[in-house]
This record gives structure tokens, sequence and C-alpha cells, in this order.
């Protein structure tokens, strides 16, 4: 995303860079993503544990109950466990006194931790969720923010402003749902496939070992979806800008590499923010519509299916229309939002730089 990347004083490993790129962020544990992961790893031994002591006989009611109580559980523990190992004060008292102005400056007082990190790798994170708020700094990081103060500075307060206002109780209801909805997707798949043992064999153990990865991996793929639907814009750059005079990714690119930016790379820094946040934007107009074309369908096809002698009476213009439909609404949607989101990059931009076009346009 930077135009600094190369000019880095510690290069970060393959991995963390691996880490960036899918979780983005290099500590794993801090991203949602990651932790709704190891939830839908504990569902498949839940699963099959449950089958285990109730029998192929389901009670969706117990079902879902015994399933939304032991997810809760299991979520709070992860998170107690997560901030037992994040938890770590800043000893050095001289960069303290940099957190304590950001603080100051970004009003944040009181809402959350600052906590450090031992190790080699430049790095800063953020993370919020139902057990604690926090901004995670590297040893080596905070080494190079002391080396450029105010940009450091501007750094902290960008991963402050991150953090929302209200308690986030909406994380460990989701924790909670995902190991829920896997969990009661792989025990009816189970059960269902179960009743044609007598029939079929041993055969069928083949055929369900091999399409397990399927039932595993379609509520994960389900999953990174909304991921992208439900992405919206942080108005801590802005806010950022507006408190310290420099872009948050322009102080970044400025501690990693330990020296000033000129007004030329300033700008083109800035520009590659935008192209990254227009890549974000159109993954979530693409997220939106497919899963508006996928519920639709979906309530298409459940209707159909609820009246199969249908099929014999209703003219196909209507089941083309039933299912044409879907793709259609889904089609217009993502325009719709590619418009809206083009309006709001042209402001967002305009409003950071003065200017309507990247520096190098002719």
């Amino acid at each position: 995303m930077s135009f600094q990347q190369d000019k880095r004083v510690v290069r970060p490993s393959k991995w963390s860079e691996r880490y960036a790129r899918w979780f983005s962020t290099r500590v794993l544990s801090t991203s949602p993503m990651f932790r709704y992961i190891v939830m839908f790893s504990l569902a498949l031994p839940w699963s099959i544990a449950y089958l285990a002591i109730f029998g192929m006989i389901v009670d969706f009611i117990v079902l879902l109950s015994l399933s939304t109580a032991i997810g809760l559980v299991v979520y709070m523990m992860y998170l107690s466990i997560l901030k037992n190992r994040f938890e770590l004060p800043i000893p050095d008292k001289s960069f303290l006194q940099l957190v304590n102005s950001a603080i100051d400056k970004t009003a944040t007082g009181g809402r959350v931790s600052v906590w450090m990190r031992f190790d080699e790798e430049p790095y800063i994170t953020s993370t919020y969720n139902s057990g604690f708020e926090a901004v995670i700094i590297s040893k080596k990081m905070m080494e190079l923010m002391m080396a450029m103060p105010v940009s450091g500075e501007a750094v902290v307060a960008f991963h402050l402003l991150r953090m929302p206002k209200n308690k986030n109780v909406i994380d460990i209801f989701a924790g909670a749902f995902v190991f829920t909805s896997l969990a009661t997707f792989i025990v009816y798949a189970i059960a269902s496939l179960s009743t044609l043992f007598p029939y079929s064999g041993y055969m069928l153990l083949l055929v369900f070992a091999s399409s397990l990865w399927m039932i595993y991996l379609a509520p994960i793929f389900f999953v990174l979806i909304l991921r992208s639907a439900f992405w919206t814009h942080e108005s801590a750059f802005e806010r950022t800008e507006k408190i310290y005079g420099i872009h948050p990714q322009v102080a970044k690119d400025e501690v990693l590499s330990a020296q000033k930016m000129d007004e030329e790379l300033t700008k083109s820094t800035i520009w590659s923010v935008k192209i990254w946040e227009e890549r974000k934007r159109s993954g979530r107009r693409a997220s939106i519509s497919v899963s508006l074309t996928l519920v639709l369908f979906g309530i298409a096809i459940f209707v159909t299916m609820m009246n199969p002698t249908s099929f014999y009476y209703i003219p196909w213009e209507t089941y083309l229309i039933t299912f044409g439909l879907p793709i259609l609404l889904g089609t217009l949607i993502f325009f719709a939002i590619k418009r809206w989101d083009r309006n709001c990059m042209d402001e967002i931009y305009y409003s950071v730089t003065d200017a309507h076009e990247q520096i190098w346009f002719d």
C-alpha cells in the first residue's frame, strides 16, 4: 500500500507479510477473522461430541441451546487467555509521555489500554472485542517511534481513534454464532447421512469423508463474504490528519523508514491509500451483491420446494422471473453502491489533499 515499503529500516519476515495480507495485522489473535476461524475449528469436535452423547436423533432446541451456551463460554475463555497473553504495560517512561500526549489530544483516556510486545519486528496494531480494547506496539516499533516522535505520536493517535466509543458487545455474539451455526450444520449433515448407512454400507463413509471438507469450508466462505460486506471507511484517517496535520500512513512510513518524506512522495502515498480503499470498497460491493443474490435464490428455491408439483402447473416464464430477479437485483445493487462509493472517495481524497487527481496525472 505504500511507496516507502522498500525503505524500511527493518524488513519483516515473509510470514509476517502474509499475515498482514490475509488478516490485516501482524498479530494474528488481534484479528476478528482469525478468532472466528478458531471458533469454527472448535465447532467440529463439539459436533462429534454431541452426536456421541445424544445419538443421531437430533433435537433442534437442545442442539441450538447447548451450542450457543458453549460457544459463549468458550469464546469468553479464549478472550481471557488472549488478554493475559497480551497485557504487558509499557515500562519506558519517555515513550509513555508520547502515548499520554496522544491520549490527551484524542480524548481517549481510560477507554483504551496501550501494551507492548517483545518483538524485533516493527509493528503497531489495535484490537477491540468484548474482552478488552488495546493498542499493541512491538519493542522495535517503540524504538523507531522515539527516533521520529511527532510521526510516532500521530501513528499511536490513529490507532486510538480507531476504537469505538461503546463496548463491542457484538463480538461475543458473533463468535458464538459462528460456533453454533457450523456445529448445527455438521450435526444435521452427519445425522441425515447416517440414515443411509443401512442401504449404502461403508461406501457412504468414503463419500462423507471426501465431502466433509466442503461441508466445513462452505460456512467459512460465507463468513469471508460477510466480512467484506461489512467493511466500512474509518474516519480515523481524517481525524488524525486534522489533529496532527499529517496523514497516518505518511506518519507510519516516516517511522518505518526513519526519514521525513517530501511533498511529492507524501501525495503519492496518500494516493496509494485511496487505491487501497477503492479495492476494499470494490470487494464490499461484490460481497453485498453476491450475498443478496444468494439469499434471494435461497428464498426462491425454498418456496419452490415447498410445492414440488408446481413444476407441472406454473409456466416456465414464472420460474425465469423467480430465478432471474435475484441476479437482476444483485447487479443493480452493485452499480448503485459503485456510484455511491465513487462520490465518497472523491470527497475523502479531496478533504485530505485538496486535490482530485494523483500528482503524476497529465
